[in-house]
């Protein structure tokens, strides 16, 4: 396993952490997108810097309004709607949904927006979006996915509700709308400490904290479990025991790649 620092040209954005970092495509090039977080001082940002992936340039876009935001989560949707003027046609949205974290305030928050991905740039939608059911509270560091249609909400740092959410996105023009629902879990669930999951044949593989089993002897080590996801139910599938993963670390899983996934964090790395 070997990694490189990568140089890079263009607006580099200052350094910070508790950020979001996604991948998604801009104007057909692999971009990753930089939003928010903050500084070694407490400094909240709420600028948008995009990495080309392809030249190693970063942009910063400065057509969107932010509020200064950090250990939120965000999620790259993609929808597929009809279109208005043929309906044959089917038209897709790339869209940036951004939920909670911690405000210039120091709060926990629960409000979520909408960035639109247009081809060479980003933006706001038009208004805030209209959101019903049953939202999760607010909190930082949750785990955010989307599959298909449908995002998935779950976990946080020091939140005790360990729920699964799902959340539905329409659009009636100019006006879009998030419907919430909490899914019933066949036991009780874990507490992901991965802020990336990694998808797989159709399940989601989330590190997570051991679950006291008064059954079985308790331990210590961390989990891997799968996430399965029907449309009320969600299944916690134990995949896998961590011996070697330290338990107030933060760790993502990168992609599969061999038949061995990777999981890294700030001083670990394990396949």
């Amino acid at each position: 396993l070997q990694a490189m620092l990568v140089p890079t040209t263009g607006l580099v954005p200052p350094a910070r952490f508790n950020h979001v970092a996604l991948v998604l495509t801009i104007a057909s090039t692999e971009s990753m997108l930089v939003l928010g977080g903050e500084d070694e001082n407490g400094l909240l940002y709420n600028d948008l810097y995009s990495l080309d992936l392809d030249k190693h340039v970063w942009t910063q876009f400065d057509t969107v309004s932010l509020p200064a935001r950090t250990q939120h989560s965000a999620v790259n949707a993609v929808l597929q709607t009809s279109s208005p003027y043929q309906a044959q046609l089917t038209d897709v949205t790339s869209l940036v949904v951004v939920f909670g974290g911690k405000n210039a305030a120091g709060l926990l928050v629960d409000d979520i927006f909408l960035l639109k991905v247009m081809p060479r740039f980003i933006e706001n939608t038009q208004g805030s979006p209209i959101v019903s059911g049953d939202a999760p509270s607010a909190r930082g560091g949750s785990v955010m996915v989307w599959d298909s249609d449908t995002g998935f909400l779950t976990g946080g740092i020091n939140v005790s509700d360990t729920a699964v959410y799902s959340f539905a996105i329409t659009f009636e023009g100019p006006q879009y709308y998030i419907h919430w629902k909490m899914l019933n879990a066949t036991f009780i669930s874990p507490h992901p400490l991965v802020n990336a999951p990694l998808l797989f044949q159709n399940r989601w593989y989330h590190v997570t904290e051991p679950i006291q089993d008064p059954a079985a002897a308790n331990s210590s080590n961390a989990h891997v479990h799968a996430l399965e996801v029907s449309s009320n139910e969600v299944h916690w599938l134990t995949t896998l025991r961590l011996p070697d993963v330290i338990m107030d670390r933060h760790y993502a899983l990168a992609e599969i790649c061999h038949g061995r996934a990777f999981i890294f964090s700030s001083n670990l790395a394990n396949c």
